[in-house]
């Protein structure tokens, strides 16, 4: 519209140009991963990251509260890592993004957090969503009775390899004092109960963790809270 006007100001005064599009050119995309219909897609128009993963036929429970878009690029492929909760709850086209031909969108399969200890159903669980140390305690059924409700451990893997322990108190977040922390890819959440050193020493040799001040082969450092 704007180059078409540019080009009419030249032989009428002030034009009005509208240019509509009489039809759209298929292109192909790719959506790969946690959806339920993964395939290659027949597209038309200006269709989105949402359209195409709807066309998909959604999220399986197993998907990643990521997406990412692979652009095919000149030199090299462009990557987009897109959060699910802001591309489903706000649609900014700055997220929402309007797909082209040769993309390729990837739903990764969730990573897991794990809990242990004085919880009444330990385990592992799919990271699908933002979780917190109450929440995924409460994925776990709940303390059990032994368990020291002011001594929980969120154990994290560091850059160099190491598992970083960070101590919270439920109390503290029942009663409002401390926030409620969120827990990333791979952590994992420890309830400790009465022989606190000795209960976590077993529970790192399981997991195959070794103390900081331990010798020999063991996978991670880990400090232990006092």
């Amino acid at each position: 519209e704007d180059e078409i006007t540019k080009a009419y100001k030249k032989y009428v005064i002030n034009p009005k140009v509208t240019a509509r599009v009489k039809e759209y050119v298929s292109y192909r995309v790719s959506v790969l991963g946690e959806v339920e219909k993964p395939d290659v897609y027949a597209l038309t128009g200006g269709r989105t990251v949402l359209d195409v993963i709807a066309r998909a036929g959604g999220l399986t429970d197993n998907a990643s509260k990521t997406v990412t878009l692979v652009r095919p690029g000149d030199k090299e492929n462009i990557n987009y890592v897109i959060d699910l909760e802001r591309l489903v709850t706000t649609q900014d086209p700055k997220i929402n993004m309007i797909l082209k031909p040769g993309d390729v969108v990837y739903v990764p399969k969730a990573g897991s957090i794990f809990v242990d200890g004085f919880v009444n159903q330990p385990g592992a669980f799919p990271l699908t969503s933002k979780i917190t140390v109450t929440q995924a305690i409460a994925m776990a059924g709940g303390t059990a009775p032994e368990a020291n409700t002011s001594s929980v451990y969120v154990y994290r893997l560091t850059e160099n390899g190491d598992r970083k322990p960070l101590k919270v108190s439920l109390n503290d977040i029942r009663e409002g004092k401390i926030g409620d922390p969120y827990l990333e890819e791979n952590d994992v959440v420890l309830v400790t109960g009465s022989g606190f050193k000795r209960f976590v020493s077993g529970f790192l040799k399981f997991f195959g963790i070794g103390f900081s001040s331990a010798s020999g082969a063991s996978s991670y450092k880990v400090g232990i809270g006092k």
